[in-house]
């Protein structure tokens, strides 16, 4: 269960540090569209 639970964790953590750059670009594309 401990295992389980601290897999789910990690996997959660693997998916925002994923998602922070995907999510920087789309602001980098919309704030370029807009100069």
């Amino acid at each position: 269960m401990n295992f389980k639970l601290n897999n789910t964790l990690s996997n959660e953590i693997n998916t925002l540090i994923i998602g922070i750059p995907e999510h920087l670009n789309q602001l980098e594309r919309i704030s370029f569209n807009h100069i």
